[in-house]
């Protein structure tokens, strides 16, 4: 390996013995791959680097050569590129440039959270675990018992500050998964730009243990539509990104025990574990997924961790058999055409111009990394689904402001170590709209968009085994998608009044049920700020965060969220009505600090069950005759 990169520094040496052109095509050979590469030391990494840098100064020059004057040529090219038109003379250019080719193609008991995937858990602010409840406010973990030896009760048993005294406190966390009697914490921490995991052990009289506090290098990992951490079986798993150029600089992948003597860091990955694969040209991304035993206690030491080396952050999902990065590329073309290149200044791409590769991490006990490629881009984790028959995706596409659709199935060996394009289910769509992101129910993909030309809102339905698609006007904009038995709920956030509806398919037609708040708006939009239960196989209870929206009536640090709830029976749904939260007194102001990014309010059913948390409030409530009965509560100070 050595022996290839002071090959690649010679060649360096010899820039004048090549047109512009051909330094072009050398520069990119070495940073684009039509099949996943190994990478075999450090310095395969760091030529990446210096080969991208190449490519990005040399398209500088080749953008400079075509303006006579400095003023000209700012603006539309690198500052540094121009400045040797400061003197009136343009850098010299070969006119013989041809196109370059490049060929070939491409968790056993609830927690009590809205996952998006059975037998994946997801963090949250709000967990359960056994007999116990485990909220995440004001820099404290709180323990409520909601059960003593069978029989129902609601009594906080700890309240364990985060941090330990003298301890610092720019680290954020927020998220809490859980495993037996194990409470881990997520947070990054902000002035050492690491991501940090605290790890705590339940007692049996309540009290909580702090068992470890580890740092981990990594670029900040939040989402707005994901969440940083899964757990899948007996592993905590979790999607590590950040710059290649920083990581091999002064920050590769490594993590320590914060507070023990030893302060050395520990390195997470190997580069014979981090492939090389397609496009990385621009910026490239180190981008990992790790998978760490917490069967009795979490040990970093124990970690297994596998990377590639991408153009961008990806987007990831997880399923009960796999991770899968999404990663943006441009294809070859757009890479190696110094003229055309994805790495112009003015370069306008549109959706169409670009494709993703997705990377398959299976949970299987391989360790290869299999790849498939798609036409358009993948927004967020809800595009995907996997069955038993492959992953579902939904991709999007524009060309002359038109959107598309398509919809893949990709079968589990069709990801392979030489990807090459999935054929969609069915052709592309074209349509004249603005689309949001979509979700995948049990028979259909629904999708809701903005009609150019027409006023208001519509969903539209593709049926996954034939592809028909199917669509209706929608009388409220959608915030927020839910599946939900054989259809979907469609809600709005943050606008007057709160709507919830029902959209099914029923003989090729959707039908809708709605049912409106005045007064109240929806408070939050991610999908854990939901929740829903199966009362019997002809009725599901749902329940939702809301606020009134009545001046001084609760926000900032003394807000609570109410909560609306109503009921789905025999394909109509019943009117919302809503939970109190305000009655009860003592709404104290955080004492540390309640940046609430993931919300404040959780819905939590457990065995028959509901609790409700807002704030430092916890009220359990017992479903009578078609309403919330308040009985008891609990306040988290």
């Amino acid at each position: 390996m050595r022996i290839r990169f002071w090959v690649f520094v010679t060649s360096l040496l010899c820039v004048g013995c090549a047109t512009l052109p051909q330094q072009y095509e050398t520069a990119i050979k070495g940073t684009y791959a039509q099949h996943a590469r190994v990478a075999g030391s450090r310095d395969d990494l760091q030529q990446l680097i210096e080969q991208g840098r190449t490519a990005r100064r040399l398209h500088g020059e080749f953008c400079a050569s075509k303006f006579d004057e400095f003023r000209g040529c700012v603006g539309a090219c690198p500052v540094a590129a121009c400045m040797s038109l400061r003197d009136g003379s343009a850098i010299a250019y070969s006119n013989g440039l041809e196109t370059v080719e490049v060929s070939g193609a491409a968790v056993a008991e609830s927690s009590g959270t809205n996952n998006q995937e059975s037998a994946v858990d997801e963090g949250d602010i709000v967990k359960r675990s056994g007999d116990y409840l485990f909220v995440l406010r004001d820099d404290a973990l709180h323990a409520v018992r909601i059960s003593d030896r069978g029989v129902p009760v609601l009594k906080l048993m700890a309240r364990t500050s985060i941090l330990e005294k003298n301890e610092s406190d720019s680290a954020w966390y927020d998220e809490i998964l859980v495993h037996g009697r194990q409470v881990i914490l997520i947070g990054f921490n902000y002035n050492d730009e690491v991501t940090e995991l605290l790890s705590f052990e339940l007692r049996e009289d309540g009290d909580l243990i702090r068992s470890g506090r580890y740092a981990i290098r990594s670029d900040d990992y939040f989402d707005g539509e994901n969440y940083a951490t899964r757990i899948v079986g007996d592993d905590l798993v979790f999607v590590i990104s950040m710059s290649l150029e920083q990581a091999l600089a002064n920050a590769w992948p490594s993590w320590k025990r914060v507070g023990d003597v030893d302060q050395s860091w520990h390195s997470m990955i190997e580069p014979d574990q981090i492939h090389l694969p397609m496009a990385v040209a621009t910026d490239p991304s180190l981008s990992m997924v790790v998978e760490c035993p917490i069967a009795t206690r979490i040990e970093l030491t124990l970690c297994r961790a596998r990377g590639v080396v991408t153009a961008s952050a990806p987007t990831h999902y997880v399923s009960a058999e796999a991770v899968y990065l999404a990663i943006p590329e441009y294809p070859p073309e757009r890479y190696a055409d110094i003229a055309r290149s994805a790495l112009r200044w003015d370069f306008e791409a549109t959706i169409d111009d670009q494709w993703t590769v997705l990377h398959r991490f299976a949970f299987d006990g391989h360790r290869e990394i299999r790849s498939a490629r798609i036409a358009g881009l993948v927004a967020d984790q809800f595009q995907f689904k996997e069955t038993a028959r492959g992953l579902f995706v939904a991709s999007t596409r524009a060309d002359d402001n038109v959107s598309a659709i398509e919809l893949r199935l990709i079968a589990h060996d069709q990801f392979v170590l030489e990807p090459r394009s999935a054929t969609p289910v069915w052709a592309t769509h074209a349509l004249d709209w603005s689309w949001h992101s979509g979700r995948f129910g049990t028979q259909h993909y629904w999708l809701p968009f903005e009609p150019e030309n027409v006023e208001g809102n519509a969903i539209a339905a593709v049926a996954l085994d034939t592809g028909q698609m199917i669509s209706t006007p929608l009388p409220i904009d959608a915030d927020r998608l839910q599946p939900m038995r054989d259809g979907m709920l469609v809600m709005n956030s943050w606008e007057d009044p709160a709507t919830i509806a029902f959209v099914r398919e029923e003989h090729d037609v959707l039908q809708i049920e709605q049912q409106l708040l005045p007064e109240f708006q929806i408070d939050a939009d991610r999908s854990h700020a939901f929740n829903l239960q199966a009362l019997d196989a002809d009725s599901t209870l749902m329940c939702l965060v809301v606020d009134r929206e009545i001046a001084g009536a609760h926000w900032n640090d003394y807000r609570r969220s109410d909560f609306a709830y109503l009921t789905w029976q025999s394909s109509l749904l019943t009117p919302l009505r809503v939970l109190e939260m305000q009655d009860q007194a003592n709404q104290a102001a955080c004492k540390s600090d309640c940046d609430e990014w993931y919300g404040n309010a959780r819905a939590i059913p457990v065995d028959g069950r509901w609790l409700f948390v807002s704030g430092n409030l916890v009220k359990e409530a017992e479903w009578i005759a078609g309403n919330f009965v308040a009985t008891r509560s609990v306040l988290l100070q």
